[in-house]
């Protein structure tokens, strides 16, 4: 408890002191999470992406059938 750093202490060499007890196993586990956050935030990206890719060439197909079905129309007239 004598460790602890006190009011009187600056917050400088408070974050120094925790940093030197963080082994480096600790920092492997921090850099691994880092990456697992940035892995799930582009996984939810691409499928965002590609879902609303799908959507915009759904709409795209339907767009180009009822423009057939125009254009079929007017070829008997």
């Amino acid at each position: 408890m004598a460790d602890m750093p006190t009011t009187t202490e600056s917050i400088e060499k408070a974050a120094a002191k925790v940093l030197k007890r963080i082994s480096v196993g600790g920092w492997i586990a921090i850099a691994f999470a880092i990456l697992a956050v940035c892995a799930v935030v582009v996984a939810v990206s691409v499928m965002c992406t590609r879902r609303r890719t799908q959507k915009q060439c759904e709409e795209a197909s339907v767009n180009y059938k009822e423009l057939l079905v125009d254009n079929d129309g007017m070829d008997t007239v």
